[in-house]
């Protein structure tokens, strides 16, 4: 059995920001459905928003995985921490009560 090249601290941090960019998403997506439910108390609504999600991320997933596969690995990793910074804290400007 051989050993995976490469710097096992290297990995670990990649695994927590792996997990925590997951729970802040998906923390994200509840909370949309979740305020959607609170507006209009359809469960249809809701659905639809968590279907939203879900063909999103399948699609999106495909995409994004050959971006990293055909560019810099760490290089489509600080792009895609950019993004994502720049749509969550234009995102808050929009919420109730501003941010």
């Amino acid at each position: 059995m051989s050993v995976i090249p490469g710097d096992r601290r290297t990995f670990y941090q990649l695994l927590g920001n792996t997990v925590l960019v997951s729970v802040v998403n998906s923390t994200a997506w509840f909370a949309i459905t979740f305020y959607v439910y609170l507006q209009t108390r359809s469960v249809f609504a809701t659905g639809v928003i968590s279907g939203i999600f879900l063909v999103m991320t399948a699609l999106s997933g495909i995409w994004f995985g050959s971006l990293v596969d055909h560019h810099a690995k760490k290089t489509m990793m600080q792009a895609s921490a950019l993004a994502s910074l720049l749509l969550y804290a234009g995102g808050a400007g929009h919420l109730p009560g501003g941010a």
